[in-house]
């Protein structure tokens, strides 16, 4: 249509994506010694919930985040997410499982199913009540009782669609998701598996952590650049929104808090780095 109308004599301008900034709110210890943080997750009742792969525990924040209590686990949670207001589910590297924990009153392990493979990142889509999982090479959908659903594999072409698939986020508004791979590759793609578009940047590399920003901005870090770059729903880059000035190290987590626009990084760190995050 823009094509069309341009070639009538009409002028068409394109899409104002209005960039991000940050403003560091604070960095909050969660450990005495180093750690790596390689996954977070927002609550509803305003607490969060952290994976601790080097200490193998899931530890709870709360809204001020000062660390609460935390709970050991039998391998080394890789990512988790909320499944509901009181419980939140990670993946287990080691022993290959999805772990389900409560964290109502105090917290607790619950049910767990086998994956068969390694994995990292787990996501979990209220809209179908169903876990996906980025295996080595695909993303698989469970449902929480550990049936497998479907996998994503192969393009339309019969092509491999990841090497080394790493996070996901779902983008509920338009049915879509994203998907990190380590190869330098972020993969956008539709419910049904159809690749939407394809990212990669050489300010990117290593592509690890996601989230989804109001407006569908997607921010991707990468653990070879050790920054976050901030990408539009049509898969072109915005610009670099944390760079090498904020000496972050291995960035494997980003969580967004809508309620207080905070990003949430986890990473090779004892400390949890919090911004704010704004419209320029």
């Amino acid at each position: 249509m823009k094509e069309n109308l341009t070639s009538m004599g009409f002028v068409v301008t394109a899409e104002v994506v209005k960039e991000y900034k940050a403003i560091l709110y604070g960095r909050y210890k969660i450990n005495p010694t180093p750690c790596e943080i390689t996954g977070i997750c927002t609550m509803d009742d305003g607490t969060y919930v952290i994976a601790d792969y080097t200490d193998l525990q899931i530890t709870r924040l709360d809204g001020n985040l000062a660390v609460g209590d935390h709970i050991k686990v039998s391998g080394h949670p890789f990512s988790v997410c909320s499944v509901g207001p009181k419980e939140v589910a990670t993946f287990l590297y080691g022993i290959n499982k999805i772990q389900f924990i409560s964290v109502g009153q105090c917290m607790e392990l619950k049910t767990e199913f086998n994956v068969g493979s390694s994995a990292v990142g787990v996501s979990y889509d209220a809209t179908q009540d169903s876990l996906f999982v980025c295996h080595s090479n695909q993303v698989s959908i469970y449902t929480k009782s550990g049936v497998l659903l479907r996998t994503y594999e192969k393009n339309e072409n019969g092509d491999r669609l990841f090497t080394l698939a790493r996070q996901l986020a779902l983008n509920v508004s338009n049915h879509s998701m994203f998907v990190t791979d380590e190869n330098g590759k972020l993969t956008a793609l539709s419910k049904d598996g159809k690749v939407i578009w394809t990212f990669s940047d050489s300010e990117l590399r290593r592509p690890w952590g996601l989230c989804v920003l109001p407006g569908d901005i997607i921010l991707a870090s990468g653990i070879g650049s050790n920054n976050v770059l901030q990408i539009d729903k049509d898969g072109r880059k915005i610009g670099e929104l944390l760079g090498a000035s904020e000496k972050l190290a291995f960035l494997y987590a980003l969580a967004f808090d809508r309620k207080h626009s905070r990003l949430l990084i986890g990473s090779s760190s004892n400390e949890i780095h919090v911004y704010i995050l704004s419209k320029k």
